[in-house]
């Protein structure tokens, strides 16, 4: 007998860019903006689906740029053991970091490994209600939602054992840096682009000098390629295993 399952597509939007992901990471529809306005995640996933020829049921895992999201490293703690605790302990932080959460906001947190740096991020919880009602209308199944880095630091799980790894993502506005040591986070770091990529990526670079000298391997995520900006960062860590990450692969 034949059973038809529904497809499994990863939408990934961004203010300039937006790539809809099918099985195996391919993509399958893009939609750029022809117009810079106020990021509307909404609208512009709306756009990108409208993109995709093919109709029919689907499940669908939203990524989001940063910007959408509030994020923050989670530094290990004892005495946290559950769900509920790490939640908290994120509040905790953000409120720390300046972000006052209320009950509008939904917030996810945890650790991927033991005694390493765990991720913590919010997201508005009407954007998660009007994405889910959204997905509703075309008859689709909404799986999950979550910021950029955070789905990368889940996700980031082919490292080499004992190898110093950095993976940037590259979005609208900002860079994104995930350190790692072998396969355990070791530090986020955030690098606004407002004078330009070249200036965000040598504050990167001059705070990895720092950190975590002798970068082995060096990640770069992005929905856009740019070859000027590719050859800038391998210019600036000549020693490094650099590449370019397809479509969803994270390490």
């Amino acid at each position: 007998m034949l059973r038809l399952w529904p497809e499994h597509l990863t939408a990934v939007v961004y203010p300039d860019a937006n790539v809809l992901y099918g099985a195996g990471g391919r993509e399958v529809a893009r939609y750029v903006p022809v117009a810079r306005a106020a990021f509307d995640v909404t609208e512009n996933l709306d756009r990108l689906l409208d993109a995709y020829p093919r109709r029919g049921r689907a499940q669908l895992d939203l990524i989001v740029s940063d910007s959408a999201a509030r994020t923050i490293p989670l530094i290990w703690q004892d005495s946290l053991n559950n769900g509920e605790q790490y939640e908290a302990y994120a509040r905790a932080c953000f409120d720390q970091a300046g972000f006052n959460l209320d009950g509008d906001w939904v917030v996810q947190a945890g650790y991927r490994h033991f005694r390493s740096v765990g991720f913590g991020y919010a997201l508005p919880r009407a954007l998660v209600v009007e994405v889910g009602n959204r997905l509703l209308e075309r008859r689709m199944r909404f799986r999950s939602i979550a910021p950029i880095s955070a789905y990368a630091y889940w996700r980031n799980t082919g490292n080499v054992r004992g190898s110093r790894t950095v993976l940037i993502l590259r979005e609208c506005g900002r860079l994104s840096a995930l350190l790692f040591h072998g396969r355990t986070c070791a530090g986020v770091q955030v690098q606004p682009m407002g004078a330009g990529f070249p200036d965000a990526l040598r504050r990167l670079a001059n705070m990895l000098d720092a950190t975590l000298p002798a970068v082995s391997h060096l990640r770069f995520w992005t929905p856009t390629v740019d070859t000027a900006e590719t050859e800038l960062i391998k210019s600036r860590f000549p020693t490094s295993d650099f590449e370019v990450l397809p479509g969803l692969r994270w390490a």
